[in-house]
């Protein structure tokens, strides 16, 4: 069952990876274009700040989870994945959402800067990829780092 540590190199090419890095990418974009602006005494410009990070933060940690398979480890392995990737994509979907709404929001008080609206812009294009890999989960796709099923085949005895 542990295949031990090594480099996945089939990761990025996965459902796993597209989704992992096209929401790594966005976030990052976003966290980008937030800290470009002078919103640091504001509540929602800390409040989506710290969404775009955390959400850039723990997908970073994730990438290499699945990078280096430490989901293989012996002591990881009994962990349920999917349910875990589920309520994690539901989770950062939420906060997207409601750190767009307030970015939508602050971006007409600064109207000098365009740094909110692109924060919006791009959080929000992160919540459909954050929703349809929850659903994708959802109706029973099993990511790489679920445990697949050994279920014994039956066989044909020949007589």
């Amino acid at each position: 069952m542990c295949q031990g540590l090594r480099f996945d190199q089939e990761f990025l090419r996965s459902k796993d990876g597209v989704f992992k890095i096209s929401e790594f990418a966005l976030c990052f974009i976003a966290m980008i274009a937030l800290a470009c602006g002078p919103y640091n005494g504001d509540y929602r410009g800390n409040f989506s700040m710290f969404v775009a990070s955390f959400a850039f933060t723990t997908l970073l940690i994730s990438i290499a989870i699945y990078l280096v398979r430490l989901y293989s480890l012996p002591l990881v392995v009994k962990l349920p994945w999917r349910q875990l990737e589920m309520i994690y994509a539901l989770g950062l979907a939420v906060l997207s959402f409601l750190a767009m709404c307030m970015g939508a929001n602050f971006s007409i008080v600064y109207s000098n800067t365009a740094n909110a609206a692109v924060f919006a812009v791009f959080i929000g294009l992160a919540i459909p990829v954050f929703l349809y890999h929850a659903l994708l989960l959802f109706r029973g796709w099993k990511p790489r780092s679920a445990v697949p099923d050994e279920t014994p085949q039956p066989t044909q005895v020949n007589v």
